[in-house]
């Protein structure tokens, strides 16, 4: 086991329907970088390491603290709240990069 730093680079698309008519509204667009530094198999890939959960637990912190989504919010009050876990995340591209540890 050594220490690993996984850095995941996620491309998210959600889109917006307004819940009274259920019409389309927009695409929202984000990318979100996090870092994960774990012991690991030196062995294992960075995509073996950080889990679907791992990611989806930083993507809805990270939702929570945009700053466009209460915008968008105030411009479309009927908008649903924008919690990843509820369907309404689109789709989802990640890329995983290992940062070298600077001390070996």
């Amino acid at each position: 086991m050594q220490k690993r730093t996984i850095q995941a680079t996620v491309y998210v698309i959600l889109l917006l329907f307004d819940t009274k008519t259920k019409t389309y509204v927009k695409d929202v667009y984000s990318e979100a970088t996090f870092t994960f530094t774990m012991y690991a198999d030196a062995q294992a890939s960075p995509e073996e390491l950080v889990t679907a959960r791992m990611i989806q637990t930083r993507l809805t912190a990270f939702f929570a603290k945009q700053e466009a989504l209460p915008k968008l919010q105030a411009q479309y009050p009927s908008l649903p709240d924008f919690y990843i876990g509820s369907g309404k995340l689109f789709s989802q591209q990640v890329f995983f990069a290992e940062i070298p540890d600077p001390n070996t």
